[in-house]
């Protein structure tokens, strides 16, 4: 779902581009603690 309402808003964005001004990064980040048996997406 990350995937798809990032590529929404790009798409979005073609007629819109005020909706990117303040986007930095659009990217997911996957981090995993395998001490602790955790995944973190952001």
């Amino acid at each position: 779902n990350a995937s798809d309402a990032l590529d929404k808003l790009r798409f979005l964005s073609v007629t819109a581009p005020e909706l990117l001004k303040e986007a930095v990064d659009l990217d997911i980040r996957i981090q995993s603690d395998k001490d602790n048996g955790i995944i973190t997406i952001t």
